[in-house]
């Protein structure tokens, strides 16, 4: 659909008049701050599009298609105002939101890491290899691999073929860097988190979905524990 939300106050306005307008009567709205011409120009647009119709010469009123524009622009802005509020919740100084973060994850994951298993090509297989070796290369450095550890798991979402849990994965995991937060909690912990990598990997490698499962959810379960050790070790993040 063609972006006509440059429109969206003209048509607002249109929306809450008694009848039908025009652009002379238009002009005079503050909230436009546009004169007649243009009005008149934006009001040919929105007739050409379908959101407006002439009604003999009284002016122009809004349609079906008009008013359901209206409400599709509503309903998209409040889905980005959940997502920013959601997104917003992913703060490292309070831990309760990572652990509800990790209770979401629990619930998706295990299941993406088991489609991943019926679902993963040779190449999908290839990448995931990739991304568990230099994340076990980067720790056996003493290097940080928050990074590497978080598009794991975005890929391994990705190949779950579920597009919708992989965007719910990525809002969670990115907004705030949480997926940080994950990795720094598990850090004393490193050889675990790179035997469950590859517990991981095993299972998808052998297109097995229930190990592939259980594996990622001992992981997270394993991830949650650790989140509880490091802010209880670490009250000033409290």
């Amino acid at each position: 659909m063609k972006d006509y939300s440059c429109y969206l106050p003209l048509l607002r306005i249109i929306q809450n008049s008694n009848g039908p307008v025009g652009a002379s009567t238009l002009k005079d709205n503050p909230a436009l701050d546009m004169s007649q011409a243009t009005i008149g120009r934006q009001l040919a647009v929105l007739q050409q599009a379908g959101f407006l119709k002439k009604v003999s010469n009284k002016g122009r009123a809004l349609t079906q298609q008009g008013l359901d524009y209206i409400h599709y622009i509503d309903d998209n802005t409040n889905k980005t105002r959940i997502a920013k509020e959601l997104a917003a919740l992913s703060t490292a100084d309070n831990p309760e939101p990572l652990i509800q973060i990790l209770d979401l994850r629990l619930l998706l994951e295990p299941y993406a890491a088991s489609q991943a298993a019926v679902n993963a090509t040779a190449s999908d297989i290839r990448d995931i290899e990739n991304l568990v070796f230099v994340h076990r290369y980067k720790l056996c450095q003493g290097e940080a691999a928050h990074l590497e550890d978080l598009h794991l798991h975005l890929r391994i979402a990705k190949v779950c073929k579920n597009i919708m849990l992989q965007k719910i994965l990525e809002l969670l995991l990115t907004e705030n860097n949480a997926y940080v937060e994950f990795s720094l909690a598990g850090d004393s912990q490193r050889d675990r988190q790179i035997q469950y990598h590859f517990q991981i990997l095993e299972a998808i490698q052998n297109h097995d979905a229930e190990n592939a499962k259980k594996a990622m959810e001992n992981h997270l379960r394993h991830v949650t524990s650790d989140v509880h050790q490091y802010f209880s070790h670490n009250p000033q993040h409290i």
